[in-house]
């Protein structure tokens, strides 16, 4: 895994919206057994009456889950970049003042 890519991370949800990390992957080469297991631990959260989240799925994962036509079934967080002198997880603070751009 290069070093600027982040790992797929495996969180499952309680029905109080409480969250359980469970993995973290390396799905940057994925393949049909990683597909297999994700479908497995998608099935066996919601028996529980849970659900799984993916958060920060490689572009190959999404494509080969969009190629399994599993899309609406594994649910895939929005993956979100940095722009350009942003952090992650920094948010700006508007002033009521400021005049708009």
């Amino acid at each position: 895994m290069r070093a600027h890519d982040r790992a797929t991370t495996l969180v499952v949800v309680d029905d109080h919206g409480d969250e359980t990390l469970v993995a973290h992957l390396d799905a940057s080469c994925p393949d049909l057994v990683l597909i297999d297991l994700l479908a497995r631990v998608h099935l066996a959260t919601i028996r529980g009456g849970m659900a799984l989240r993916i958060r920060d799925a490689s572009p190959q994962l999404r494509e080969l889950i969009e190629l399994c036509g599993l899309t609406c079934v594994l649910a895939l967080e929005a993956r979100r970049e940095a722009e350009l002198g942003e952090q992650l997880g920094v948010e700006e603070v508007v002033e009521p003042a400021d005049p708009p751009v």
